[in-house]
């Protein structure tokens, strides 16, 4: 089986935050698909009963993309980590390998 890295984040952003999170959340797309190995796709969801509950969730090619993109100081990486504590009253994000699917490949 050949592994597929993810990133995922859930976000809890202080109401009234929503717009400013998800224009901050475009801009570190822009970001993400500058590297020279970017993720498949990003795609974020926002929770329909609680607005300001956000997901985001992204394949990447590798486990090393993930980490090379966390560990570059581009400025716009370090403005969403900057913005998403002043805004967010839970920011976690987190790597994730894929070890089963359904239904079975």
């Amino acid at each position: 089986m050949e592994y597929e890295y993810y990133t995922l984040g859930t976000w809890k952003v202080k109401p009234g935050h929503q717009e400013e999170f998800i224009a901050a959340w475009k801009e570190l797309n822009r970001f993400f698909f500058s590297l020279p190995n970017p993720p498949v796709e990003n795609v974020m969801v926002q929770h329909t009963q609680d607005e300001t509950v956000f997901y985001s969730v992204g394949p990447w090619r590798s486990l090393d993309d993930i980490k090379a993109m966390r560990a570059t100081s581009d400025p716009r990486r370090t403005a969403w980590s900057e913005l998403t504590k002043v805004i967010c009253d839970e920011a976690t994000p987190g790597d994730f390998r894929v070890v089963e699917r359904f239904p079975e490949q």
